[in-house]
């Protein structure tokens, strides 16, 4: 091989009239044109003759072309779909083993690099990206088997959704293509294969013949008739690229093996005579010895013809004076295939030898940080979360106050009134208890379970974190039933996962069945929301059951346990691949707080510990779970879980246990001083006087109530009430429950506080008020002759 040195030199060899190589072809090449089309002609005249024809006359001209420049003659291009499968079994099995580790990298790599659409629904734009329908891969297979390829061309299309993936490769004689090459199409997954090569299979797959289907994008390298064949066709079809001869770079020093080096150069150099295989290096020493290594090794390559002619006219050795100056030499190559063989970092300022990974780059431009990410998450599609109300108000040109963000799913209510108080003594300034004892005790107490099967988190997306770093590799899937909670599949993301979406039915319950039939070797855990979010499903017992027969990681997200009081927590016992997850975002409204836990085998809950920040829990949301647990009677009071029945025409009978004393005390003056039964609701509104209205005084308080069970369900209270002197009772309570009484009664009420100063009395005397002013509403008037007080005729 050439040796240069010096910079200038390497620069002037190496950097001067390199290009697609399409121009300055060999005479060799020339002349072989003019003896098989029997008149002079350049490479880009001779592949515009076989496009244009190949576009006008289909199947025949490709015929033609097979047979005059391949030596093919086979009357059906199409390889049967029993001959692909055929020939994986002819390749050997150490073949195919590599193939299918290659496939697997290849796959795993290009999933991390699928592009992904966005919304941003706040600013009313986004990006949808949609495969194409179908693509065509060139394989070259002239001169030699390129299997490989066949991998790093068709798999990137399955990865990115493409539906059909065509393949031309040339054969000789009408064989079949290599069982190598066809064991890569079925591992890749390749929907069908050609016997066409060169020019005419990038035209056939451009214009579609009555063979070969038209395709949207060709992807795939070939010599300069295939390269010149995808200029041409650009337009009309996509293309992957242009590319021309391999370059490939070996940077080496003193330390270096000459024999590696000069294999990695000589793999590349046998791809073609124009291929250009470069070693650079410091060492004089590492120079001759890699010369010599290739100089023997050209006597045994099979292909020995083809290397040497490129390592003799292309290939050179570079000697320069450093390793800033090597750094100088590969930027300005930038080449196909880097090589570097030293272990030193190349391009640091200053410092000739220090130790490190060998980059293709040299210092670290502004704005190149994201090569240096996980390829994965480069582009990582992000999790849609929420707003926060004040930018919500500003957008919406309204109150803060009014703000209710339902896509949240946040607790518009709030937490208990002993959280704030919590918070504000809690000890900031020390760490946590790392293993959450008083946490994970009142925990165990409030659910049943055993503490030790119990683990709390940053709220429960937290612990789904932690199940991926657990349980999944990069290449790993996760099974998921949609629609459903979208942070499984964007944690799945993170972690180089993917997600098999196994969708409800009709009426959005589990298909145990599809779920199944979608699991596979690489499932590692279900993720199944129950109440689901956003359906609000329950899943049935056994459904649970029989997907923890399938021998994976089952979560159950109970996040809304509360309001439902449907679980499976109490399987956890018996099923160690059962995990449950609570949080305390919703019930107990400490969303801003994040806290969330998990019930789950005992093992598996010190395997969390194990790898969990230490003190993930801050004792202000520790704090807060603690309060929110004492005070648990009153927050599940607070959603909506008291049920009363009305009976309009009773006598004051009333059963009531809301598990609160003071509501309780409420409801019984209502039906007491009203005569309405709170049980079963019956009744029939003819003859009723339907307004009536009621002042109540009890002490120094005074209430004014005004109802028309004219089938209008509206409510105005005006009740300035406080926390004291009402115990557990919560103030805020006592409107929301007027005003739900009013719609769902379907009555027009309107309440007001017109004295007082005990809260207590306030609130007896606005009830007694209400009582009253409905037991005078609905007596029954005789002078309306049994007909309804309405000029309509009827009410509602």
């Amino acid at each position: 091989m050439r040796i240069v040195r010096g910079l200038e030199d390497a620069r002037k060899v190496l950097c001067e009239g390199r290009g697609l190589g399409l121009d300055d072809v060999p005479q060799s090449l020339l002349e072989g044109i003019a003896d098989l089309f029997g008149e002079a002609l350049t490479p880009m005249q001779v592949v515009e003759r076989i496009v244009r024809r190949v576009k006008a006359e289909g199947d025949a001209a490709v015929r033609d072309f097979c047979v005059l420049l391949d030596g093919a003659s086979a009357d059906e291009f199409e390889v049967p779909g029993e001959a692909i499968a055929e020939g994986r079994r002819q390749a050997s099995a150490e073949v195919v083993d590599a193939l299918e580790a290659a496939a697997a990298r290849i796959r795993s790599y290009h999933e991390a690099c699928v592009s992904r659409g966005w919304t941003d629904y706040s600013a009313g734009y986004g990006q949808i990206v949609n495969a194409v329908g179908s693509a065509g891969a060139y394989i070259p297979g002239g001169t030699a088997l390129y299997p490989s390829t066949v991998l790093m061309t068709a798999i990137p299309a399955k990865v990115a959704g493409v539906p059909q993936v065509v393949m031309c490769t040339p054969t000789k004689n009408g064989e079949l293509p290599h069982p190598a090459v066809l064991a890569a199409a079925d591992i890749a997954g390749v929907d069908r294969v050609f016997c066409i090569g060169g020019a005419q299979a990038v035209a056939a797959m451009a214009y579609g013949t009555e063979s070969v289907p038209r395709v949207d994008i060709i992807c795939g390298p070939g010599n300069i008739f295939v390269t010149l064949a995808k200029k041409l066709v650009y337009g009309d079809v996509g293309i992957d690229g242009l590319y021309g001869p391999t370059e490939t770079v070996v940077i080496g020093d003193s330390t270096s093996n000459p024999t590696l080096c000069a294999v990695d150069m000589l793999a590349q150099a046998e791809h073609d005579t124009l291929a250009r295989p470069v070693l650079i290096t410091t060492s004089e020493r590492l120079a001759d010895a890699v010369d010599a290594e290739i100089t023997a090794r050209l006597e045994r390559l099979d292909r020995g013809a083809i290397a040497r002619a490129s390592t003799q006219e292309q290939g050179c050795i570079a000697l320069v004076e450093s390793m800033g100056r090597r750094a100088e030499v590969g930027e300005r190559i930038r080449a196909g295939a880097l090589v570097p063989d030293d272990g030193w970092r190349m391009g640091v300022s200053g410092k000739d030898k220090e130790r490190g990974s060998g980059v293709h780059r040299g210092l670290l431009a502004r704005g190149e940080i994201k090569r240096l990410l996980r390829p994965h998450l480069a582009d990582v599609q992000t999790y849609e979360a929420v707003d926060p109300p004040e930018l919500i108000a500003r957008r919406a040109g309204i109150p803060e106050s009014e703000i209710v963000k339902l896509n949240g799913n946040e607790n518009p209510y709030g937490g208990s009134p002993k959280v704030a108080a919590a918070v504000a003594n809690a000890p900031v300034h020390i760490y946590p208890d790392p293993l959450q004892r008083k946490v994970r005790q009142a925990l165990s107490e409030y659910t049943g379970a055993a503490s030790e099967e119990i683990i709390a988190g940053a709220g429960s997306d937290e612990l789904i974190d932690l199940m991926f770093r657990l349980f999944m590799e990069p290449g790993d899937k996760v099974l998921d039933f949609d629609p459903t909670f979208a942070m499984y599949g964007f944690l799945a993301r993170v972690a180089g996962g993917e997600t098999a979406m196994v969708q409800r039915d009709e009426v959005f319950d589990i298909d145990v069945s599809a779920a199944r039939d979608a699991l596979d070797d690489r499932t590692k855990i279900i993720f199944l929301a129950s109440p689901n979010n956003p359906t609000g499903n329950l899943t049935p017992r056994e459904h649970v059951l029989e997907l923890l027969d399938t021998g994976r990681i089952v979560v159950v997200d109970e996040a809304y346990y509360e309001f439902c009081d449907s679980t499976v927590a109490d399987m956890v016992s018996e099923h160690e691949n059962l995990v449950v997850l609570r949080t305390l975002s919703k019930w107990a409204g400490l969303a801003g707080l994040r806290i969330g836990y998990g019930i789950m085998n005992e093992e598996l809950v010190q395997h969390v510990i194990d790898i969990k920040q230490p003190y993930n829990i801050s004792v202000a949301a520790e704090a807060a779970l603690l309060a929110s647990l004492e005070d648990s009677q009153l927050l599940l009071i607070m959603e909506t879980q008291i049920s009363v029945e009305v009976n309009l025409d009773g006598r004051g009978e009333y059963e009531i246990d809301t598990g609160n004393g003071m509501f309780d005390h409420l409801l019984a003056q209502l039906s007491r001083h009203g005569l309405i039964d709170l049980k079963d609701a019956v009744g029939d509104a003819s003859g009723i006087r339907r307004m009536a209205h009621s002042y109540v005084p009890l002490d120094e308080a005074l209430a004014l109530t005004v109802v028309d069970f004219g089938g209008r369900g509206y409510a105005v209270i005006d009740a300035a009430l406080s926390d004291s002197d009402l115990g557990a009772l919560p103030a805020e309570l006592i409107p929301h429950f007027l005003e739900t009484m009013a719609r769902e009664g379907a009555f027009n009420l309107h309440v007001r506080i017109l004295a007082g100063s005990s809260n207590h009395h306030k609130a007896e005397a606005l009830f007694k008020s209400l009582a009253r002013s409905m037991r005078a509403a609905l007596e029954v008037d005789e002078r309306l002759g049994g007909e309804v007080a309405s000029t309509k005729g009827s009410i509602g």
